[in-house]
């Protein structure tokens, strides 16, 4: 993405959580489709334990009121439905790492 950013490109579930644990985000975007969805308040709630101060960004085909109300209230911190702009998501990622920059250099103060 240009602004200093790492990918981690997705891999089998049990190494995902292995390695995404290990690692220092700043924010994590999900990509949730049709198939995910019935799982995703609870893999947001179990993020947001594991790593409280973490940005979450979901992205999801999924546009009802009741599946964002769902995943907000689960811990992510924005939902962006698909089809999306490419350059509004790179701006609401790039938001989220103010966010969270900011309460890092808060800890560090």
């Amino acid at each position: 993405m240009g602004w200093g950013s790492k990918y981690t490109r997705p891999t089998p579930a049990r190494q995902r959580w292995i390695s995404f644990r290990a690692a220092e985000y700043d924010v994590i975007l999900l990509d949730i489709n049709m198939r995910e969805s019935e799982g995703v308040p609870g893999r947001v709630r179990e993020i947001r334990r594991s790593l409280p101060r973490l940005e979450i960004l979901m992205l999801t085909v999924r546009d009802s009121e009741e599946d964002k109300i769902a995943a907000l209230d689960a811990g992510a911190d924005d939902y962006i439905t698909k089809p999306f702009h490419i350059r509004e998501l790179a701006a609401r990622i790039r938001a989220a790492v103010r966010r969270s920059s900011s309460f890092h250099s808060d800890l560090t103060r």
